[in-house]
């Protein structure tokens, strides 16, 4: 029937070139010409009836074979794949026909394939989270603040006093990159608007209600933006009142109207405790994403250009329907306002996008060698966390929890992600055999489900987000 022989490409597909013989090319052909027999009108003949000599007159011999070759691609392919002993991720493509004798060049894309390399060797300890006096101090001054007695006063404003600004506004090289309404600025070196020129508080000393003043100040050396980091900026502002500004003691008084903590002391050690937490869950996110550009970093992973594509339109998908539902923006007023066309936002957008795949990818490889699953005792832990989360104790909703139901489906994809990393950290501390023990003990109680596939797309998301900013 057919010949067949394959080529592997680093592409991550297969060439796969069919030749077909003569007789298996006729029989299709008769096929074909009943298939255009039945959409075609032929004189003389009803429709379906025409022979088939009548029809390949009619069309052409070039013409039925091409109907031909569509019929053989819709009935044997399956029967190509599998001559090929192939994996395919997606349909495949025909590259190239050659008629007579008929030859098909067919690329067909392959799943990825993704080596972990040494993995086991992968070693990072976390830094360890820590929160300092000084921190905790600076909390404490922050709930001063919040807690100041403000008295409207009718004179020129001075240091210590808080001037209320009904504008401010900042231009550099005539561009305005900072414009506020209603802003309260305290006249001291800690106002939390010295981040952006710290010299604004002593700029204001001396203006009153009612004034507009316009000056020039250096901008921050801090500054996210490196063009303006130190550039001179033209401030103008309209002042609208000035206060007396006095804080509160550190006192027990202090803790109570801040949360009704019976001393300064609980107040502090909760500070303390709360400043910690928030800095160990910023310590294990970036722990984690070190650790995974460490497992990428040792990772070959080929994968087909389709796959990326697809990524790509998925990303493009989901833009559009967030400018559509966030901002009601359509997508060619998007594309207008950033003069941009739709292959140049698709190609922003690339790197980003082979970034998140790829480290998807090692990711679902990682989970897989390390045997990551759900239980359903795993679903109700996390339901039992999402009830927890939402002050909700009554055991009635436990109760009543279905491991097969939407609502738990919907949480498995992230308990497997979190145990995946899990995992991960256990690798890197090395007591990751340790862990699969304990794991493999708790799965002989409960026969595990199929894991599904690790899927990363925060990154994307970000690109998404900025992009519609």
């Amino acid at each position: 029937m057919f010949k067949l022989s394959k080529t592997i490409l680093d592409s991550c597909e297969a060439l796969l070139t069919v030749e077909i013989d003569e007789a298996t090319m006729q029989d299709k052909m008769r096929a074909a010409a009943r298939r255009i027999a039945h959409d075609y009108k032929f004189p003389g003949f009803r429709k379906g009836k025409a022979p088939y000599h009548i029809v390949l007159n009619a069309m052409g011999e070039e013409t039925v074979r091409h109907e031909a070759v569509d019929l053989l691609l819709e009935t044997d392919y399956p029967t190509f794949l599998d001559a090929a002993t192939i994996d395919p991720y997606g349909p495949g493509q025909v590259e190239d026909i050659e008629l007579d004798p008929l030859v098909l060049k067919i690329r067909v894309p392959l799943r990825p394939v993704v080596d972990l390399g040494d993995y086991e060797t992968l070693r990072r300890d976390p830094d360890p989270a820590m929160v300092t006096d000084e921190e905790v101090q600076s909390s404490l001054e922050r709930i001063r603040h919040n807690n100041a007695m403000t008295d409207l006063v009718e004179r020129p404003a001075a240091l210590g006093d808080m001037v209320h600004l009904q504008l401010i506004e900042a231009t550099v090289d005539e561009e305005v990159i900072f414009h506020e309404h209603d802003m309260d600025i305290v006249l001291d070196s800690e106002t939390e608007t010295t981040f952006f020129a710290p010299r604004i508080p002593e700029a204001l000393v001396g203006v009153s209600a009612g004034d507009e003043k316009t000056f020039r100040l250096p901008l921050a050396q801090t500054l996210e933006d490196e063009l303006l980091r130190g550039a001179e900026a033209e401030f103008h502002i309209k002042v609208e009142g000035v206060y007396d500004y006095s804080l509160p003691d550190l006192s027990d008084a202090l803790a109570s109207a801040a949360g009704n903590f019976e001393t300064l002391q609980a107040l502090e050690e909760d500070l303390r405790q709360r400043l910690l937490d928030y800095k160990q869950d910023k310590s294990q996110e970036s722990y984690r994403a070190a650790l995974i550009a460490d497992l990428v970093e040792k990772a070959t992973v080929n994968y087909p250009p389709l796959m990326l594509e697809e990524e790509l339109d998925e990303t493009l998908k989901r833009l559009k329907e967030r400018l559509e539902t966030e901002q009601n923006l359509e997508w060619e007023e998007y594309l207008r306002i950033q003069e941009q066309t739709e292959e140049q936002v698709r190609e922003q957008f690339r790197p980003q996008v082979t970034h998140n795949l790829v480290r998807g990818l090692v990711l679902s490889e990682f989970a897989r060698v390390t045997e990551v699953s759900v239980t359903d005792e795993d679903l109700r832990d996390e339901y039992r966390d999402l009830l927890a989360s939402l002050n909700i104790a009554d055991e009635n909703f436990l109760q009543g929890f279905n491991p097969q139901s939407k609502t738990a489906q919907d949480l498995r994809p992230s308990v497997f992600s979190r145990k995946t990393l899990e995992n991960l950290e256990a690798l890197a501390q090395g007591r990751l055999e340790e862990m699969l023990a304990k794991q493999r003990a708790a799965f002989e109680v409960a026969e595990p489900p199929e894991a599904p596939v690790v899927e990363e797309h925060a990154g994307t998301d970000d690109a998404e987000g900025a992009a519609a900013e």
